[in-house]
């Protein structure tokens, strides 16, 4: 049996140990500029990265972690399909969920992002969750889109 001091320092070292581990993750998330989302489906929260918020052009105390304030960032002409399609992906416990839309960024400019998201479903005993991986792609559309104007001309 560990006595007692012992076990406060195991579980010490390996609180440590897990916040070290969320430091390397978020650093890693951050550097390849990679946003998350995490919705659990029947809460009006959702967590929103620093990464995240960063490229809708917040810093993370400046936009509430509400799901509501999620979809005020999809472009409005892209917003009721992409609504629909989550909401769709949900209830019918489609494991992934991929889509490239339009974004809204806080300075009004539109911004594209490819969201690929993981759905758990729901079940009596837990709520479902939706954990996606948001990657800003506008760079890439306008060099794509350069290109292509370049070759038809």
């Amino acid at each position: 049996m560990i006595a007692p001091f012992d076990r406060e320092a195991v579980l010490e070292e390996t609180i440590a140990d897990l916040e070290a581990l969320y430091d390397y993750h978020a650093m890693i998330l951050s550097q390849a500029r990679v946003g998350v989302l995490d919705w659990p489906v029947n809460d009006a929260r959702v967590y929103m990265s620093p990464c995240l918020k960063s490229m809708l052009g917040y810093n993370d105390e400046e936009l509430p972690d509400a799901f509501s304030e999620w979809l005020k960032h999809i472009h409005e002409e892209d917003r009721d399909s992409v609504s629909q399609e989550l909401q769709d992906a949900v209830q019918a416990g489609t494991p992934n969920y991929e889509r490239v839309h339009r974004v809204t960024r806080r300075d009004g400019s539109s911004g594209w992002i490819l969201f690929r998201a993981q759905i758990t479903p729901q079940k009596e005993d837990r709520a479902g969750r939706l954990l996606g991986a948001v990657i800003d792609i506008t760079d890439i559309r306008q060099m794509v889109s350069g290109s292509q104007r370049a070759e038809a001309q």
